[in-house]
């Protein structure tokens, strides 16, 4: 009964589903900043592409269905530092450790203040 194993491949198995669960419910706390400036972003990005040339892009096709693939593509936003969007990926998506995701980077664990 003490062995953790069968608790450690449920946690990598549901952590995911939970988290992408949650970030759909409740959204994030930026909403609010990131839309007060999505207009403004919005007529910059046109303007730009207009000025490169760029054509229309394609009709959004509509909302992902799947809470696992939207938690991925916000894992993998382009805004983030490529490091951070594989780091988020293995964390959230596939449920790794710190210590594991330092591993997967060749990167000494990180030191918490009360190790």
């Amino acid at each position: 009964m003490n062995d953790p194993e069968p608790i450690e491949r449920v946690f990598r198995e549901e952590y995911a589903r939970i988290v992408a669960s949650l970030v759909r419910r409740f959204g994030d706390i930026d909403r609010l900043h990131r839309e007060n400036r999505r207009d403004d972003k919005h007529r910059q990005a046109v303007m730009e592409a207009e000025r490169r040339g760029v054509p229309e892009p394609a009709p959004a096709t509509g909302p992902v269905a799947d809470d696992r693939l939207r938690l991925v593509f916000t894992c993998c936003h382009p805004s983030l530092a490529p490091e951070a969007r594989v780091a988020l990926t293995l964390r959230l998506v596939a449920g790794l450790t710190v210590p594991e995701i330092a591993g997967a980077f060749l990167c000494p664990r990180p030191r918490w203040p009360n190790d």
